[in-house]
């Protein structure tokens, strides 16, 4: 499958995480201006963060942040 999606409430220390456990993830991202950047959304805007990483089935899972409420990253 692919295109699973995967809420998380901090996507930098979600990816964090999974990167330390072995997990190959893609960078982080978002959509400015109608094209992808790179790093996290501007404001942490709830659905506007990405990051994809594929497990060992081979489905491809896509991190979005929602509802994120810490400090600047």
């Amino acid at each position: 499958m692919r295109d699973l999606h995967l809420s998380v409430d901090d996507i930098v220390v979600a990816r964090d995480e999974l990167v330390a456990r072995g997990v190959e993830v893609g960078e982080l991202h978002h959509f400015g201006s109608a094209e992808r950047e790179s790093g996290v959304h501007p404001e942490r805007a709830d659905y506007n963060s990405f990051a994809q990483f594929a497990d060992p089935g081979g489905n491809v899972w896509l991190l979005q942040e929602r509802g994120y409420e810490g400090g600047p990253s």
